[in-house]
């Protein structure tokens, strides 16, 4: 009787070796216990979380933790905090996924300190925004109710409906909940005015944490987080002595003690994957925006003309300001005008634009951003939208994208020809303002229950946003078709096959050249391989910036029509602003060989021999020689895309390269030892770390005349100069 126990007993352990060996053999890093070790984050508590939840509530106290962590190293007299990096995940997370990636990070984060040794002023601090932007409700279920691992065994079948047919159901809606998260279920203008000091959390009286089935969480969308640390970095060092505080020993817990740590030298970064990019760029924009607007409120007399009265109250300043066309505010729509008059430059943001040094957020890093440049138009109330120009006032913004990111081709324009993004969120910020109503105390008209009228106006909103996309989609096949066709016909290389007729000079070699070209741009070949401007018919209207950038996005099309509001950075050939260059000859020559650059030059497209290099190690040698203060002035002049197609080059996976950079995925090795002989293979988890690091703490157009002078110099950057 014990021999079929014998042999299962066998069977059994033969099977767990075989795992573990597995297991073993496809690990790529060694492990890492940072509860064992020295460890920088985990042991020194240096991160905290920012959870949302389902109605985009904040359950945590991030700003509340981070100064307490200030306090505390100015009480046992540390080094403080030099770098805070607010960090987003994209969609297809459940809460514990993310917590879980965010950690694995965060082991990369302290073998780099503790192997390379960074210089000791480097000491950074990590917001990690959690919020469910998946769903899992048949393995959620079984696991609900099947006892004896019966839920296990389920498990494959369930995570096969999860993750296929109910997956793609809940993309277009994770997009608008990524905007909900950053910007709040109320429209931004509500929150303006808004005292943190006396509503250190939750606006509207609904500040209290509550559960059973009532609404949990506190009303701080990022964006009020955001501002909550811009406003603690304008607190200069000299404030103590000013409320006549002795801070030689603050309370980590006392909230009367948070004047006495100042970060006005410490940076502010921002990062996020797919809709996680979304969400952290709207947030920035709009705390900008209201940082923006509260200063220039208060210099009445020098700004406010046009705007207002001078003598009116502040709030009532702050309030004209909101919606103000000089500050850049305009009606829907309206940042189109760029297609037919030119581009506007809003003469009040520009003034404030020119005349304040201050960055209150550095660094803008977007992998695999999930989103089209229309959606930067968010609402700020009923007929307002905020102004794109606030992207200005952040210095170092990067695009990372891959033409094989599938997530943000194909499948992102099919979910765009049903629901176009920028309508449905427009839509959608209109019906949570009757959740205002609900909410506040003084509701003395609204007598009929809110959700009733949801579900009436819900459909109206949701057939309103289907016609207008399928009229959308029409107007861009008409207008991007003609253009497509001439590019393609100019710049057409039958996938690199021959140089383009536009290089080669015309002759007979160039007409044939673009009859070859007009038969691929009908039939291209080898289209998984080619960036979305080389497409040809099958090129999409709305791909996400995720799968081309700002130039290939762009390319031969009209640019006002498909860059929105980041127009600017494409066509312009004169900066936003004056460039400080004083006596810097090299800077007022650039600056007179802008208009002769055959590339746009405030939107470099960085290729993927750089890409692959910039971020194959982390440069710790060269993260004390950073820009000065007035590079870092001409550095918001530009926003910088990178092709990342030899690092992120997935392409067997359903969506390519987009694959969450969960995975310690490798470059193709064989691809990469043919084109460059010392090409490095870092993981996608160590690039993406380590383009991060040096992005943000590098003078990073330095390395770049060293890795490539000639593709940077190609954008107005002067390498000789350097």
């Amino acid at each position: 009787m014990d021999s079929p126990f014998r042999l299962a007993l066998v069977i059994n352990c033969c099977m767990v070796l075989l795992l573990s060996l597995t297991g073993c053999a496809e690990k790529h890093l060694p492990p890492y216990e940072p509860h064992k070790k020295e460890s920088y984050t985990v042991r020194g508590h240096n991160y905290t979380f920012a959870i949302y939840n389902g109605d985009h509530r904040l359950l945590t106290h991030p700003v509340e933790d981070l100064l307490a962590e200030l306090k505390w190293r100015k009480a046992v007299n540390k080094p403080l905090i030099s770098d805070i990096y607010l960090i987003s995940h994209g969609w297809d997370y459940t809460l514990p996924l993310a917590i879980a990636n965010y950690h694995n990070y965060l082991e990369r984060i302290d073998q780099f300190i503790r192997d390379k040794k960074p210089p000791s002023t480097f000491q950074p601090y990590f917001i990690f925004v959690t919020w469910t932007s998946t769903t899992r409700p048949t393995t959620n279920m079984v696991k609900a109710i099947l006892p004896f691992g019966m839920d296990s065994a389920a498990e494959p079948f369930t995570n096969l409906i999860d993750k296929v047919p109910l997956h793609f159901l809940s993309a277009w809606k994770q997009s608008l909940n990524a905007s909900q998260n950053a910007l709040g279920p109320h429209y931004p203008n509500d929150y303006l005015g808004v005292d943190w000091k006396e509503n250190a959390y939750g606006y509207f009286n609904t500040g209290l944490i509550r559960d059973a089935d009532a609404i949990m969480g506190e009303d701080v969308p990022v964006s009020a987080l955001l501002y909550r640390l811009i406003k603690q970095k304008q607190i200069p060092p000299d404030a103590p002595v000013q409320a006549g505080k002795d801070c030689q020993m603050p309370d980590p817990l006392d909230p009367g003690d948070d004047v006495c740590v100042s970060m006005a030298k410490t940076r502010l970064h921002l990062v996020g994957h797919s809709y996680g990019a979304k969400l952290v760029t709207i947030a920035g924009m709009e705390a900008i925006r209201r940082w923006m607007l509260e200063s220039i409120a208060a210099h009445p007399e020098q700004f406010l003309a046009g705007c207002g009265k001078n003598g009116s109250a502040p709030d009532e300043r702050l309030k004209s300001l909101a919606i103000c066309d000089l500050t850049g505010h305009r009606k829907p729509f309206e940042e189109l005008e760029v297609a037919f008059e030119g581009l506007d430059k809003p003469p009040l943001l520009k003034a404030w634009y020119e005349q304040t040094a201050e960055t209150p957020i550095d660094s803008l890093v977007l992998f695999n951003p999930a989103f089209h440049p229309g959606e930067l138009s968010y609402p700020v109330d009923i007929v307002h939208f905020a102004p794109t120009q606030t992207l200005r006032f952040i210095p170092r913004k990067a695009i990372v994208y891959s033409a094989s990111d599938y997530a943000n081709g194909a499948l992102f324009s099919l979910r765009e020809a049903i629901l176009n993004s920028q309508i449905t969120q427009m839509g959608n910020q209109a019906s949570k303002k009757l959740d205002q109503f609900y909410f506040q105390n003084d509701n003395r008209w609204l007598k009929l229950p809110t959700y009733l009228l949801q579900w009436a106006i819900g459909p109206l909103d949701l057939a309103y946003s289907l016609a207008y996309t399928q009229v959308g989609q029409a107007f861009y096949s008409l207008i991007n078709l003609p253009w497509d066709f001439w590019h393609h016909v100019q710049t057409g290389t039958l996938g690199g096959l021959y140089e383009s007729p536009s290089v080669s000079g015309f002759g007979w070699q160039s007409i044939a050249k673009g009859m070859a070209n007009t038969v691929d741009f009908f039939l291209p070949t080898n289209m998984l391989y080619r960036n979305e401007s080389g497409q040809g018919l099958f090129r999409l209207n709305k791909p996400g910036l995720g799968k081309t950038g700002l130039n290939h996005l762009a390319a031969g099309r009209w640019i006002g029509a498909n860059l929105w509001g980041l127009e600017d950075y494409y066509s312009s050939r004169k900066p936003f602003g004056n460039p400080a260059c004083s006596n810097d000859n090299g800077c007022r020559k650039m600056l007179a060989d802008l208009n002769g650059l055959q590339r746009p030059p405030f939107a470099p497209n960085i290729g993927p021999y750089t890409f692959s290099r910039f971020s194959a190690e982390p440069f710790v040698a060269d993260m004390d020689s950073d820009f000065g203060p007035s590079e870092i002035l001409w550095q918001r002049e530009k926003f910088y895309s990178f092709d990342a197609g030899q690092v992120y080059d997935t392409r067997l996976s359903l969506t390519g390269s987009h694959s969450d950079l969960r995975k310690p995925e490798r470059p193709d090795k064989k691809v990469c030892m043919e084109e460059f002989y010392d090409c490095k293979e870092p993981g996608k988890r160590d690039a993406t770390f380590n383009f991060v690091l040096n992005f943000t703490k590098t003078h990073f157009e330095r390395k770049f005349c060293e890795l490539n002078p000639q593709e940077i110099q190609e954008f107005g950057v002067n390498c000789r100069s350097r």
